[in-house]
């Protein structure tokens, strides 16, 4: 059974400087470790996606649920920021505490969404 189905999205490094993740869409499965993918520039070609493949430097996949999961995750987060935010201007503050308030759910939402946009390594590449 292959390890990846079409519709799958994975994350590849090359270890360019500055540092890029490429995107891959996965098409089809050859054979083993080999599938037809497509990357946002449109290259349709066949790769293999394994940490054994030695272009690469890292290999990444998204977590389970794929991009709907994380757009709702990322829909969900603005919302809760937001009402954060509501919830702040409620309350009588001072302009410092207020500002204070403000950075911190700013912060929040920065790391919510960090966590929510990770992805998790396969086997430690």
């Amino acid at each position: 059974m292959a390890r990846f189905s079409p519709g799958d999205l994975v994350y590849v490094d090359y270890g360019e400087h500055p540092q890029l993740i490429h995107e891959r869409l996965v098409l089809s499965h050859v054979d083993g470790l080999d599938f037809i993918i497509a990357s946002p520039d449109r290259d349709i070609y066949c790769e293999t996606l394994d940490v054994s493949n030695p272009d690469y430097v890292g290999f990444h996949v998204p977590p389970a649920g794929g991009p709907f999961l994380l757009q709702l995750l990322e829909f969900l987060s603005m919302v809760l920021v937001g009402l954060l935010r509501v919830t702040i201007d409620s309350y009588s503050v001072t302009g410092e505490q207020r500002q204070q308030l403000n950075v911190g759910v700013a912060v929040w939402g920065l790391l919510w969404q960090m966590l929510i946009r990770g992805v998790t390594t396969i086997n430690g590449c």
